[in-house]
Parts: C-alpha cells; sequence; structure tokens
C-alpha cells in the first residue's frame, strides 16, 4: 500500500514524504539525501532539482507543520465558544499533529542551529502564537470556562509553560514513555490540560473530572 501511495505522488510529494518517514524512524542528523533517494526510488539529480540542499527538505516539512497547526488555531478561534471539551480536543488535535512531524520536535535545538532562516521564523512565530493563545483565553473566559486572571501576566506566564511543555513534550516521551503512540499523545496531552486546572471556573472544574474520567 505505500508503494501504491508513492507512486500517485509527484516526485516533490514523494521527496517529502519520504524524508519525514526517515527523519521520524532514524533522526534527522542520521538521514542525508542519499538515503532519501534509495527510499524514494529517484536519483540524485531528481531530488536536487526540487531541494538543492537537505535543509530545503526540512524548511519544507517544517512549512507544513506550521501550516497544519495555524488551521487548527484557526479552527478554535471560529467556534464562538471554548468549552474544556473543546480546549481537550484542540489539544489532542495540536498533538497528534506535532506527533507526525515529531523529528523536528524531538532534534529541535540542533536543527534550529542548523538552519539559521528556521530558528528566525520560529522567533517570529513564537510572538503570533502568544497572541492567539491571547484570543483562545479571552474566548474561554467569555465561554464561562476559565476565570479572570487573578493577577496581571497570569496568561502570559501560563502562555509560556505551555509553550516549553509542548515544544518538549515529545523529547521526553521519546526518552521515557513505554507505550503505543496513541497512548502517548493521550498522556501528554492530559498533562497539558492540567495546566488550565487553576484557572477553570467550578463548573468547567467539573466537567474536567468526568472529561478525564476520575473523581476529585
Amino acid at each position: 500500500m505505500k508503494k501504491i501511495y508513492l507512486c500517485r505522488m509527484s516526485t516533490r510529494e514523494k521527496i517529502l514524504s519520504v524524508a519525514l518517514e526517515l527523519f521520524n524512524q532514524y533522526g534527522h542528523s542520521k538521514v542525508g539525501t542519499r538515503k532519501i533517494c534509495e527510499r524514494a526510488g529517484i536519483s540524485p539529480g531528481n531530488l536536487t532539482y526540487h531541494f538543492p540542499k537537505k535543509e530545503a527538505i526540512t524548511m519544507s516539512l517544517y512549512e507544513q507543520l506550521v501550516g497544519e497547526l495555524d488551521q487548527l488555531f484557526e479552527s478554535s478561534a471560529q467556534a464562538g465558544a471554548l468549552s474544556l471539551q473543546a480546549v481537550y480536543q484542540g489539544i489532542l488535535g495540536l498533538y497528534c499533529t506535532m506527533h507526525r512531524f515529531r523529528f523536528l520536535l524531538i532534534d529541535f535545538v540542533g536543527i534550529m542551529r542548523e538552519i539559521p532562516v528556521m530558528n528566525q521564523h520560529f522567533r517570529v512565530l513564537m510572538n503570533r502564537r502568544q497572541q492567539e493563545f491571547t484570543q483562545l483565553f479571552q474566548l474561554a473566559v467569555q465561554s464561562g470556562t476559565f476565570k479572570l486572571e487573578e493577577y496581571q501576566g497570569q496568561y502570559q506566564s501560563l502562555h509560556l509553560q505551555m509553550s516549553v511543555y509542548g515544544d518538549y513534550w515529545l523529547s521526553h516521551g521519546e526518552v521515557t514513555f513505554r507505550g503505543s503512540d496513541e497512548e502517548k499523545i493521550k498522556h501528554y496531552a492530559e498533562g497539558a490540560l492540567s495546566m488550565f486546572y487553576p484557572i477553570l471556573t467550578e463548573k468547567a472544574k467539573e466537567e474536567y473530572f468526568s472529561l478525564l474520567g476520575i473523581g476529585e
């Protein structure tokens, strides 16, 4: 089935698909363009026609990830109401997408050092993400899910915690977690959801325990 699927792709799509699979399997630093060519069944010249360097492949995959995450943030912002169930489903969606591009997060620091243009883009992206999180927090307050800030900067601090956790949960899971990919995603998504507990309204706290199937 995998070979049939690859045959239906354009050469560029095939290169990206194969590179993503190899990067996830072996790690970004362990995979060169020769291995990608061999797995994709194409010549080195064909690969360099589409991607002059390995860094261009990596950058394209990074842009794919950012694009898919942008769509998830946009969908949440357009929901109109943000229940705790919607928050949790949003986190699961984010983490499932991250897992598909997991090499970027597992090898995060090395890749950012290797590709300065990606590092620069990521810094700008983090500023935009903070604005998007702020909008979502406000929506959750309006929906009766989150409480108002108890002190100035509380939500900004929470965003920082969520960002650090979100960027490195895959690295932590790669080393420590033993279980299926589905179990891993659920485990860390629930960990992310728990960060919101201190700012939940009483009604949302009841939903929290029901959602996770735990008792107070």
